[in-house]
């Protein structure tokens, strides 16, 4: 019996696949296509035997034989750090303390609305931390000078995921990191999410889109009804000093580079366990700065970072099962079928464009990003036949994911951005989502020019596109 290598081999990621669309839940899904890869692996080796096999050899060599990895163990442990710092960080008030600063210099609406832009900026290290600090902070801001919360709510969504997948040390860089080091062959994961960067289209031109609309823009469509809202007089919580926000941050980045650079001296080149290392000293510091900062503050820090840490752990599962994934994927030889069945009918320059659509239309529906990225990475590393490729497809990819996840009215980052901001949910989803569709056009037909083999003329054109509709909103009457 062989399985492997014939048209048979797409049928795990499809299980996935059609499964998270079905169900919206992707960790499950993610298992059974595992699952299914395992039992047909195993009955390629066993025969019928492989039917009692298929699930051992699932927990065996895809669950625990990943995890095992040095590489991989060493992502996990970073990501406990990494939800231990952050949910330290929200949680003791240090996160709000470090926006706190914006209030004093905002008077006027063009002002308000930068200053939340400028604060999802800064509170890059995570897309709920972002929104659920933002949202509360601004919201008396923007209550005060008569701004619509609706306006807030879509600047802290289009800042929230945008932001964070562009930053490689933070839970989302480590996370595609190592989905990327799993599904690539050797140890590139993050040069490749590096060089993807420019690729990244959508995170890229939101951005953008919101800062130039805050500048420059006067709003347009169902945000341009929302104007006067009601007071909101309740009373804050005393903030923390700025500086127990931003000493911790300055404290991860400054061993970031110290051990960073000391590895590049020595050894000539960054690695992926040097960069790990370099984090991981990194966060340890900044947990430890940010504790020191705590100390009589009336808080339990430690219990905080143990509950951060607790929550990471479905995160774990989600990328331990990715890796699962990836590797029946690759004994099956799925890429190479998927790369044959593709060829004659999907030309190499809409391959792009193709995996941005499919991104969009799974997290859409699932409501995931991460989820997202997971089941399509793989298939990503197989279509990449030449070296240009890689970047731009995991570009694409992330791009799709960010997305469908920013549009979706079932995804927890929009759910988390009503709540936050104070605006009902679907009018929150029904007005972000002309800016998002708009972003998400000039995102594929740069992804069309990138598969044109013209490079970063596919992010110049988006540009553009994305300024000329920033300039035509200032001509409504």
């Amino acid at each position: 019996m062989t399985l492997a290598h014939t048209p048979l081999a797409l049928l795990p990621p499809l299980v996935a696949l059609l499964l998270a669309l079905r169900t919206r839940r992707v960790l499950p899904s993610l298992g059974a296509g595992g699952l299914v890869g395992a039992w047909m692996l195993s009955l390629d080796a066993r025969g019928l035997a492989g039917l009692w096999w298929g699930p051992v050899d699932f927990v065996g060599m895809g669950v625990l034989g990943r995890v095992s990895e040095a590489a991989n163990a060493q992502v996990l442990v970073l990501i406990a750090l990494i939800g231990g710092f952050v949910h330290l960080l929200e949680a003791s008030g240090a996160a709000r303390a470090l926006v706190s600063a914006f209030g004093r210099f905002v008077t006027t609406g063009r002002r308000a609305e930068g200053a939340a832009w400028l604060g999802g900026l800064a509170l890059f290290f995570s897309d709920t931390g972002n929104v659920l600090i933002l949202g509360p902070v601004f919201r008396p801001v923007f209550d005060k000078l008569g701004l619509a919360r609706e306006r807030l709510a879509w600047i802290v969504d289009a800042t929230a995921a945008p932001v964070s997948v562009l930053v490689p040390f933070i839970t989302w860089g480590v996370y595609i990191t190592g989905l990327l080091d799993g599904a690539f062959p050797g140890d590139q994961g993050l040069s490749l999410f590096v060089a993807a960067i420019p690729h990244n289209l959508y995170a890229l031109l939101s951005v953008l889109f919101v800062g130039a609309m805050a500048a420059f823009g006067h709003h347009w469509g169902p945000m341009r009804a929302h104007d006067a809202v009601a007071v909101d007089d309740t009373a804050e919580a005393p903030l923390l000093p700025p500086h127990v926000g931003w000493g911790p941050l300055l404290t991860l980045l400054a061993v970031l580079g110290l051990v960073g650079g000391a590895m590049w001296s020595s050894e000539g080149v960054l690695r992926g366990p040097s960069v790990r290392l370099a984090l991981g000293c990194a966060y340890v510091s900044a947990i430890g700065s940010l504790v020191l900062l705590l100390r009589g503050r009336g808080r339990e820090p430690w219990g905080l970072v143990g509950d951060g840490i607790a929550r990471s752990t479905r995160l774990m599962m989600l990328l331990i099962l990715a890796w699962a994934l990836g590797f029946v994927c690759r004994e099956l030889g799925t890429g190479e079928v998927v790369a044959t069945l593709l060829g004659p009918w999907v030309p190499t320059g809409l391959l792009p464009m193709a995996l941005f659509a499919t991104g969009a239309i799974v997290s859409f529906a699932s409501g995931t990003s991460w989820g997202t990225f997971a089941i399509l990475m793989p298939i990503a590393a197989s279509l990449a036949t030449e070296p240009w490729m890689a970047p731009v497809l995991v570009g694409a990819v992330l791009s799709g994911g960010v997305f469908g996840d920013h549009t979706s009215p079932i995804s927890d980052t929009t759910l988390l951005a009503s709540v936050a901001s104070g605006v009902e949910h679907a009018e929150h989803v029904r007005t972000q989502l002309p800016y998002a569709l708009v972003v998400g056009a000039a995102s594929a037909v740069g992804f069309v020019v990138v598969g044109s083999g013209l490079g970063a003329a596919g992010l110049g054109l988006g540009m553009l596109l994305v300024a000329a509709v920033v300039g035509a909103s200032r001509l409504r009457p």
